[in-house]
């Protein structure tokens, strides 16, 4: 099922982009990287499960 794909795909984003973080020596400021998650969290799992239902998936 597509949400079962989808908390896969984010957690495994989300630790690559922390796993980068931590191992950078530029940190960008943990305020950004929290806040850019959140928009993608915000922003495209909505749209994507609402594609999906008008699909009828």
């Amino acid at each position: 099922m597509v949400v079962e794909f989808l908390v896969q795909f984010y957690a495994e984003a989300v630790a690559g982009i922390l796993i980068n973080w931590f191992q950078a020596r530029n940190r960008r400021p943990k305020e950004a990287v929290a806040r850019d998650i959140m928009i993608i969290f915000r922003h495209a799992i909505p749209n994507i499960l609402k594609a999906k239902a008008e699909e009828g998936i």
